[in-house]
């Protein structure tokens, strides 16, 4: 474990960015900070978000440049999840600080697209928020992933700030949720082994799925709406396996070739599959890309791999991973870094957005 390994089950973060390539998740406000013009990037491409549990901070780079056009620090207390609006706003889950054995300050913080601007802070009912994302109308979906005192854990749905909704039903030990394209809502559970499946505005899921799920760490989607699951246990050792499903319950691929404990998932636009490892390599970690259909790794990735926490990909099937302390950047079909940011304060979630 690295040393700013959070006290928790690991967290994933799952991102979806309306209108970009990497897919993503919008208010106005006077802009600060803005990135000057001369780092202004070209047409159709985006900017990397790094959330920094140890700086309370989350940064933001220009691909291929070391050094942040713009750092986000007001309001944030261990960043663990981001998501982005239609407007490009940013939203960052906080864990706030962590003493006598639970959170306390919680929250979500939403920011001017762009900018260092604070818009909003969230509070109301957030308690130990795992995951963050917004649908289509740009509510938003925050998972509370620990109970607190009498309420169990659950995903709350904001409108404008205010609380709209509070889905409780078969939600289990939740450690990740995922939005589609139709804004129906992916949660993973990790007591009652199920993928639970919530049509937009309902709180009663119309589909669950359990067949090859077994303590789910990991989930995200592609373009297609198919769900990847990543298993803490099963596979070889038991050291866990991927499971895809397209429509029905029963997964349509299960992979244990290459799978050491997998933490955090990744699909890019050619929907290769890319499946970061707890283990693997020298014991640090490791990152495994299957192309589609494939049970066998294309691709095993340890070089500039350590504690690896998080993943995303570009719209140029470039991947990136967050390490304990660094963010490393691979082009396709290689195995070195051909991008690295170094000496991070625990980068935990990444995320990429135009502005």
């Amino acid at each position: 474990m690295g040393k700013h390994e959070v006290p928790v089950m690991r967290l994933l973060v799952i991102v979806f960015l309306a209108g970009c390539s990497v897919g993503g998740f919008g208010a106005q406000a006077t802009p600060q900070a803005l990135v000057p013009r001369s780092a202004r990037l070209a047409e159709g491409t985006s900017y990397l978000y790094v959330a920094n549990v140890g700086s309370n901070s989350v940064t933001v780079y220009v691909p291929g440049q070391s050094k942040p056009v713009r750092t986000v620090t007001k309001g944030l207390r261990y960043p663990v999840a981001l998501a982005f609006d239609q407007s490009s706003d940013l939203y960052v889950a906080s864990l706030g600080t962590y003493k006598y054995g639970q959170y306390h300050n919680e929250s979500v913080t939403e920011y001017a697209a762009g900018t260092t601007s604070l818009l909003r802070r969230i509070t109301a009912g957030i308690y130990s928020p795992a995951s963050v994302g917004l649908d289509s109308s740009d509510n938003l979906y925050v998972l509370n992933s620990l109970p607190f005192k009498s309420n169990p854990p659950r995903v709350l749905v904001f409108a404008g700030g205010k609380l709209i909704r509070s889905i409780t039903n078969s939600i289990v030990n939740p450690v990740v949720m995922a939005l589609d394209s139709s804004n129906n809502l992916y949660v993973a559970n990790a007591a009652s082994n199920a993928i639970t499946v919530y049509g937009f505005g309902q709180g009663t899921p119309f589909r669950t799925i359990t067949t090859g799920i077994n303590e789910p760490t990991a989930l995200t989607l592609d373009g297609s709406s198919n769900v990847y699951v990543g298993n803490r246990l099963g596979g070889q050792n038991n050291m866990g396996t991927v499971t895809e499903y397209a429509a029905g319950s029963d997964p349509t691929r299960t992979i244990v070739n290459g799978i050491f404990v997998p933490v955090a998932l990744a699909v890019d636009n050619s929907a290769n599959l890319y499946v970061a490892n707890a283990g693997g390599g020298s014991g640090v970690g490791s990152i495994t890309e299957y192309p589609p259909g494939r049970t066998t790794a294309s691709r095993t990735i340890t070089q500039g791999i350590f504690d690896p926490v998080a993943l995303a990909t570009d719209g140029k099937g470039n991947l990136y991973v967050a390490n304990d302390a660094s963010v490393t950047e691979y082009a396709p079909g290689k195995t070195s870094p051909q991008w690295t940011i170094s000496n991070l304060n625990g980068p935990r979630a990444l995320a990429f957005a135009p502005h």
